[in-house]
């Protein structure tokens, strides 16, 4: 079941928040669009949730969160 959510989605329910979305600009939308357009999560998510999470975890998030598709955790096709 969980390979069917979207990996920001799976993030949120490893994490309890979105990776893009800075606190202080919760109803910034715009701000939280511009981070994920460049693909940058939000500085508390990097400096908080991010840090805590266990070094496997942290690297799965990182390739599934890529800004470039062939570059994604599981973006490329099967040989």
């Amino acid at each position: 079941m969980l390979r069917r959510l979207p990996p920001c989605a799976r993030c949120e329910l490893l994490t309890l928040t979105t990776p893009f979305c800075e606190p202080e600009a919760a109803s910034n939308h715009e701000r939280t669009y511009a981070n994920i357009v460049r693909g940058r999560f939000s500085k508390s998510f990097e400096q908080k949730e991010f840090r805590l999470l266990p070094k496997h975890t942290a690297a799965m998030l990182s390739g599934l969160l890529k800004l470039d598709p062939p570059e994604r955790l599981g973006g490329r096709p099967p040989r």
